[in-house]
């Protein structure tokens, strides 16, 4: 039986006064900002990628350039600008080292195409026919439709596309060190300019949570690098020098870089490299040694190197990482993926520092 409660002529007390108080005006404003911005993000999601990445590549910086900081005479923009300076010649360095030997792998990948699909064909049919199109073709029939048509779309139009995305990509990657540099020399202002535009009440909410947020936040996007340099390399040993798969370098490459993608990305490195790893292999033991290294490599990312750099701050269950991972996909496209699990931490601590719960511990 429902109680009536107490007659409406009675004041309230306690708790009942505080759940019947309307809500406050500047909480109101606050979500609807809130939501206004998502909804803008969700507009302009096609040019996010240089900022995001701008953005965390100096988040994570940014104690480098606070230490330096009092070592340039206490100016900011001097130890900005060297940590920059220090970063873009490892850039620049890294591209002349290992530029020559991505371009010649593409190269020789995109010449052997036809074969490396003739033999990935075969082996999938096992000397079978198919019916495609009205016809029975075999191996080298299919994989000879399969390259033709592919060049049909590169002259009708593909070529133009991809001339667009490259161009693209360098716009973006030239966009992306311009936004990295002002970043660098004024993170602190943009920050607190940020939090002014919250009301005057909410401002101090804000700091605490940034301040809550920034250790897990930071030891998880370094833990991320280590993540994907470990995974590149192990990639590139087991893949190389071990099994002697030809074009390691780019597999490795490849292997690393969907580290990034939660879930999703290990299984597809996994797929594509095995389907290499197994038209490449020459006998049933250099499979079987492919599907033990596979499985050290997940062991030992998922079991020990992944732990002990992200820390149990940074865990969320793997059903949350799921629905985050595509549900970004699906709203802001590759910006959406990679910033999923922080997004996700990011909501799981603010709602424990407004319930007013202990801050989770980044160096656990």
């Amino acid at each position: 039986m429902i109680s009536p409660g107490p007659p409406l002529d009675e004041p309230l007390a306690g708790d009942e006064a505080r759940r019947a108080r309307p809500l406050d005006r500047g909480f109101v404003v606050t979500i609807l900002a809130a939501t206004a911005i998502v909804l803008f993000l969700y507009a302009v999601r096609q040019i996010l990628l240089p900022f995001v990445g701008a953005g965390i590549v100096a988040f994570v910086l940014s104690p480098v350039v606070a230490r330096l900081t009092p070592v340039m005479r206490g100016s900011r923009t001097l130890a900005a600008i060297v940590v920059f300076l220090a970063l873009l010649a490892v850039f620049v360095v890294a591209g002349f080292l290992a530029g020559p030997a991505v371009a010649a792998g593409l190269l020789r990948t995109a010449s052997q195409a036809p074969a490396i699909l003739e033999t990935t064909v075969s082996r999938f049919l096992g000397g079978r026919s198919v019916q495609l199109m009205g016809q029975t073709m075999n191996a080298r029939e299919v994989s000879a439709a399969m390259t033709g048509a592919l060049q049909t779309s590169i002259q009708t139009g593909g070529a133009k596309m991809l001339l667009g995305v490259g161009a693209g990509a360098i716009i973006a990657v030239v966009l992306g060190w311009v936004l990295l540099f002002y970043f660098l020399v004024g993170g602190p202002k943009l920050t607190d300019g940020l939090v002014r535009l919250l009301p005057l009440p909410h401002r101090g909410l804000a700091w605490t949570m940034l301040g809550r947020m920034e250790p897990v936040m930071r030891r998880y996007f370094l833990g991320i690098f280590v993540v994907v340099a470990y995974a590149s390399l192990a990639a590139f040993i087991g893949l190389g020098p071990v099994l002697h798969i030809r074009h390691a370098f780019l597999l490795a490459i490849f292997t690393g870089a969907l580290e990034l993608v939660p879930v999703a990305g290990p299984i597809t490195s996994a797929v594509v490299v095995g389907t290499v790893a197994a038209q490449q292999a020459a006998s049933i033991g250099a499979i079987v040694g492919f599907i033990g290294y596979l499985a050290f490599l997940r062991l030992t990312i998922d079991q020990l190197v992944a732990p002990v750099v992200l820390g149990r701050a940074a865990r969320v269950h793997p059903t949350v990482v799921i629905f985050c991972t595509l549900s970004g996909a699906l709203l802001f496209n590759v910006v959406g993926v990679v910033l999923a699990v922080p997004v996700a931490l990011a909501i799981k601590i603010a709602l424990s520092t407004i319930y007013g719960e202990p801050a989770p511990d980044a160096g656990s």
